[in-house]
């Protein structure tokens, strides 16, 4: 369900490469996601199969990509 939102939303697009490392964690150490990096914090047997936290989930995934590229916060 996740996948459905990044997809029919454009947010996949909006990704690149910086802000995939700044997902998985393989950022310079003095950052903070480096301890516990964004995809720790998704519950991915509710962001498969459930549609309301799929989208839950999708809200803040864009929130965070809006952060990062200086739009939001």
């Amino acid at each position: 369900m996740l996948l459905y939102y990044l997809l029919r939303s454009g947010l996949w697009r909006a990704l690149d490469r910086e802000k995939l490392r700044f997902f998985l964690g393989f950022t310079p150490r003095l950052y903070l996601s480096r301890n516990r990096p964004l995809w720790r914090g998704i519950p991915w047997g509710a962001a498969l199969f459930s549609p309301r936290r799929a989208r839950e989930i999708y809200v803040w995934l864009q929130y965070r990509v809006e952060l990062f590229d200086g739009k939001a916060g």
